[in-house]
């Protein structure tokens, strides 16, 4: 099998070996030890459950190797002048888990400011509509807030 692989390796850019189903009859050391010197060779090995699965892999390589490389979705998220304090504050409240755009906006409409927010307790917090008690404890958490 080494020597196989070698020569693919030698012949063609890209070499995968598909290992179907669990190998029999064979240590599972013996076996993970091989296929270990066939990734370091530089070939990619995947596994699949059986005959239907390996099908279904060799479509999925054979439409990626006719199409070509897909562009990059979206644009690139422009940062905002550092001038525009709300905006920065809005988007330092957005980092934190559970708040939105419109949650970040909430709080600093509620507090009137980022330091105000970061002093708040839970209690203060949940009086900030969509703020329940779990977001709250946890903002507070983070506040570094006793709980």
């Amino acid at each position: 099998m080494f020597e196989q692989v070698a020569r693919l390796a030698q012949a063609y850019e890209t070499v995968i070996v598909i290992v179907e189903g669990e190998p029999v009859h064979m240590a599972a050391r013996s076996w993970k030890g091989a296929l270990g010197r066939v990734l370091l060779s530089g070939c990619a090995v995947v596994a699949t459950r059986d005959t239907a699965d390996t099908a279904a892999w060799l479509g999925r390589l054979a439409r990626l190797e006719d199409s070509a490389p897909s562009q990059a979705r979206g644009s690139p998220r422009l940062r905002r002048p550092t001038g525009d304090r709300a905006r920065v504050a809005e988007d330092v409240l957005m980092c934190l888990p559970g708040i939105s755009t419109v949650g970040a906006r909430r709080l600093l409409e509620h507090f009137g400011s980022l330091p105000a927010v970061f002093a708040a307790d839970a209690d203060e917090l949940q009086a900030v509509e969509g703020v329940g008690p779990v977001r709250a404890g946890t903002l507070a958490w983070l506040f570094g807030a006793e709980l």
